[in-house]
């Protein structure tokens, strides 16, 4: 894979250019190349100039299917894996004194901060997903870990623009009145943007730039917030923002702490709808959403998908909506099933008014994963969650399967536990 230019000022770091320089932020959409320039800058600065490097994202437990596995990838592809010896959370070049660690910078389910201060001589900083990392005080406390007396400091910031609520955002690009898509340096910061559009043509599967076309036409907001990675207004009246999203990591997640276990089945079988299917774990007032399936694929699919995650979780009880397949669907499970009770429910109530009450009490009480796979279901079930809008009309061209479903379980969970929840005001 052939870099874009605009990376050319990201490599010139490394002989010394612009030594005022000591963040780097670099945002773009999907298949911009961030990922891969980052892998290469590392490798690069680890074999020809001894950098100590720490790789990371905010949890722990995605490091070694992300980060690492990206950076291994990249040794394959570039040719340089003979020279490291990796090991499981760090690998260091036999040519020289280079390395690079995996860490996670939470420690715990509490959102602590990791201590790095075990990891001496660090130059250089590189966090992916950093829309990740909840505040300021985070990113500092681990940037302030990159302080080498020897060699240039340098720390990463590499990301998918979220909303402008975004302390990075805020903190980066409005206090220092930096337009979207900028690419250059202000101050100590140097901003790379990056699309697909940077690209050369041929690296591109014809499937996905033709799927990226029609959406351009099609759905022009979502081409420009998801594929070209425009930072969303939070003024565009949508319902939830993933900065202000409850996040947990599942590891981190006592099991048996767990007092309730229920889940929520929105059933599709063909057509463009998605099929939602949701298990949530309960401790005390707080929900998690601990695994989802959330696809358009038919039921000779999705039936065994569903089997597989409950007998996995084994919750008390599974609510089906009873729409046209819904009925299917539960009769097709429940024999499947021998620790769950499937009940089917009728769905009257006006869809969009219960996403939107429903959403003050998602907002307070559930927690959602941290630790999941770019572009997996449960990622994906997150981004249609966050497309939807207030405005009802601005919903007609969207899918609502998941923040119906969510919203749904903010009503369910009541009814089932017969407490005195609270759903605030929105």
């Amino acid at each position: 894979m052939q870099l874009s230019h605009k990376y050319k000022p990201l490599f010139k770091l490394l002989r010394g250019d612009n030594p005022e320089v000591d963040i780097v932020i670099m945002t773009g959409g999907r298949l911009s190349g961030k990922s891969f320039a980052a892998s290469t800058f590392i490798n690069e600065s680890i074999i020809q100039h001894e950098w100590s490097v720490l790789h990371t994202r905010y949890t722990t437990s995605s490091l070694q299917d992300s980060v690492k596995k990206e950076m291994v990838e990249k040794m394959d592809m570039l040719k340089t894996r003979q020279y490291y010896n990796v090991l499981q959370d760090r690998a260091s070049c036999t040519l020289g004194n280079g390395n690079v660690v995996w860490k996670g910078i939470k420690a715990g389910s509490g959102g602590q901060t990791a201590n790095l201060k075990s990891l001496s001589g660090l130059n250089c900083l590189v966090v992916d997903e950093a829309e990740e990392l909840p505040d300021l005080e985070t990113f500092s406390k681990v940037y302030y870990s990159i302080r080498s007396n020897e060699k240039r400091n340098i720390s990463m910031l590499i990301m998918n623009p979220v909303g402008r609520d975004h302390w990075i955002y805020q903190h980066f690009f409005k206090k220092r009145n930096i337009p979207d898509g900028f690419n250059g340096i202000v101050d100590n910061v140097m901003y790379i943007n990056s699309t697909y559009l940077d690209l050369d043509r041929e690296v591109i599967p014809d499937s996905i730039y033709n799927d990226y076309e029609r959406m351009k036409v099609d759905d022009p907001q979502r081409y420009k917030d998801i594929i070209l990675g425009s930072w969303l207004s939070e003024d565009k009246g949508k319902v939830y923002s993933r900065s202000k999203l409850n996040r947990f990591s599942l590891p981190e997640l006592n099991m048996e702490n767990v007092e309730h276990t229920i889940a929520l089945l929105d059933p599709a079988n063909q057509g463009t709808d998605y099929l939602a299917y949701g298990v949530f774990g309960i401790v005390d007032k707080n929900c998690y959403l601990l695994d989802v399936v959330f696809t358009q694929d038919d039921s000779n699919t999705t039936i065994p998908m569903i089997v597989n995650l409950t007998n996995h979780y084994n919750p008390q009880y599974m609510y089906v909506e009873n729409n046209g397949v819904g009925s299917m669907f539960a009769d097709a499970i429940q024999p499947l099933c021998e620790d769950t009770a499937v009940i089917d429910f009728h769905q009257s109530s006006n869809k969009h008014a219960k996403i939107v009450s429903g959403s003050g009490f998602v907002k307070k009480n559930l927690y959602f994963r941290d630790d999941i796979e770019a572009g997996s279901e449960y990622d994906q079930f997150i981004d249609n969650m966050l497309e939807y809008n207030r405005n009802k009309k601005e919903n007609s061209t969207i899918h609502d399967d998941a923040p119906d479903l969510v919203g749904e379980f903010a009503r369910k969970i009541q009814e089932y536990l017969e407490d005195n929840w609270v759903i605030y005001s929105v």
